[in-house]
């Protein structure tokens, strides 16, 4: 095999990585947009959920009104895990003793969630490999430059 054919699959391979890195960060980043309008809830219950032996997550489930109707919605804070269910049982304390706010989208108060996170990493990843991309493909048309 030709070093050509190496050149081919590393960029095939750094490709699909670049798109489907972007079509992540892209669907997180539209999610982030669509929470555009905040509200004291109505109330929240709070659960600890089992993801297994030794992850334990926080659940919410919360009500609010708006514009004159009720909606309610589910949110899970995944991005904390906790080790057993007393450690959770402790955060959801934390998280009780700050004022909750949720964050929906106007247009459709359906979508809603306690958390509003700008997903900086996924972004960043992906601008990187863009760049990464970008620069593979310069070196192989340097490459091709300097062989003519």
């Amino acid at each position: 095999m030709n070093a050509n054919f190496y050149w081919k699959v590393l960029l095939a391979i750094v490709t699909v990585g670049t798109l489907w890195l972007t079509y992540s960060a892209l669907s997180l980043w539209i999610g982030y947009i669509r929470l555009d309008a905040s509200t004291k809830p109505k109330s929240i219950e709070w659960n600890v959920h089992a993801v297994s032996d030794e992850v334990y997550h926080i659940d919410a489930h919360y009500v609010f009104d708006w514009k004159g109707k009720e909606f309610s919605g589910e949110t899970e804070f995944h991005h904390d895990p906790f080790r057993n269910a007393w450690a959770a049982e402790e955060g959801i304390k934390a998280y009780k003793k700050h004022p909750a706010y949720i964050w929906f989208s106007s247009s459709d108060p359906t979508y809603s969630s306690l958390q509003k996170n700008f997903p900086l990493k996924e972004c960043l990843s992906a601008i990187v490999l863009w760049g990464l991309l970008l620069y593979f493909l310069g070196l192989k048309y340097y490459v091709n430059k300097m062989k003519t």
